[in-house]
């Protein structure tokens, strides 16, 4: 794995698709399209060289490694959201 192959871009699809458990409302949620989501997920699980999640009919349910990955991106959506609104306070 090489750790700067990391994308916020991916890892935000990479965190609605877990939200969602589907392309098509990670793709609405994100405002891309469905085709943009798909791409995105399928390069960072290339890039990282592991799975993220298993596709099955009912949707995409977590690796174990995904579920260990996502508790980290939450929380770096996390430290995105405060500095954003730190930000914010900052301009207004």
């Amino acid at each position: 794995m090489r750790t700067n192959d990391f994308n916020w871009n991916d890892l935000n699809v990479f965190l609605e698709i877990a939200k969602q458990k589907n392309l098509s409302g990670a793709a609405i949620k994100l405002g891309v399209t469905h085709s943009t989501v798909f791409r995105r997920i399928n390069g960072l699980e290339s890039n990282i060289g592991v799975k993220l999640f298993y596709r099955k009919p009912d949707g995409y349910h977590l690796t174990e490694i995904g579920s260990e990955l996502l508790s980290h991106v939450e929380h770096v959506r996390s430290h995105i959201d405060d500095f954003s609104r730190l930000l914010d306070n900052r301009n207004n």
